[in-house]
């Protein structure tokens, strides 16, 4: 699956640039509007147990 990045940057600043809503929500919180323009899922999924980032190692 490709993306083109470039094309994805113009569709979001023509979208704030031309909804006066939107530009205030990216003035509050640019990376939220970003993410819900760009269609980011929100929160972080969770590691499955003992993966990378699940808890700290103890060793002892």
């Amino acid at each position: 699956m490709a993306f083109d990045i470039k094309k994805i940057i113009e569709d979001v600043i023509a979208k704030i640039k031309g909804d006066k809503d939107i530009g205030e929500k990216f003035q509050k919180d640019p990376t939220k509007t970003v993410e819900g323009l760009i269609g980011v899922p929100r929160g972080r999924p969770r590691s499955p147990r003992g993966g990378p980032g699940s808890r700290p190692c103890r060793s002892g």
